[in-house]
């Protein structure tokens, strides 16, 4: 909702790579399936069914670990990692973000990224979704963040 707090997940490295997203999966399935459903109002049919054709062998680029998390996530979300995998690619090759990363004074590093997409009607819906799918995370190995 407006005005909340986004809420802060820890993502444990030390998981295997399948688990490591399930709980962000199952607290934001319905949010993930939103944003595909508004993704095939863009984007035409025969882009998914490539991605669902190829999934498995798109996710042969990414460095195992993420391969694995992707196919954990598609398990928890009930979408497939061809999908999964086609709208983190869109996402970062939209241009509708900007990403920056900082080390503070004391060694911290600091990742923000701004949701920089358009205020045109139609993608209304995918920014209600965004909003609704904010959050905090932090990354741990080792009991480190």
């Amino acid at each position: 909702p407006y005005g909340r707090a986004a809420p802060k997940y820890v993502i444990n490295l030390d998981d295997a790579p399948k688990d490591r997203w399930n709980e962000i999966g199952t607290v934001y399935k319905t949010q993930i399936q939103d944003m595909l459903k508004e993704a095939k109002k863009t984007l035409p049919e025969a882009v998914f069914a490539l991605a669902d054709t190829f999934g498995n062998e798109l996710t042969s680029f990414l460095p195992p670990p993420y391969a694995e998390e992707l196919r954990g996530l598609a398990e928890v979300t009930a979408i497939s990692v061809g999908k999964l995998f086609l709208m983190n690619l869109s996402y970062d090759i939209t241009a509708y973000c900007t990403s920056t990363v900082a080390q503070s004074c004391d060694g911290h590093l600091l990742h923000g990224r701004n949701f920089d997409m358009p205020s045109d009607p139609q993608y209304l819906a995918t920014l209600e979704i965004s909003r609704d799918a904010t959050f905090f995370l932090d990354f741990q190995s080792g009991g480190k963040t």
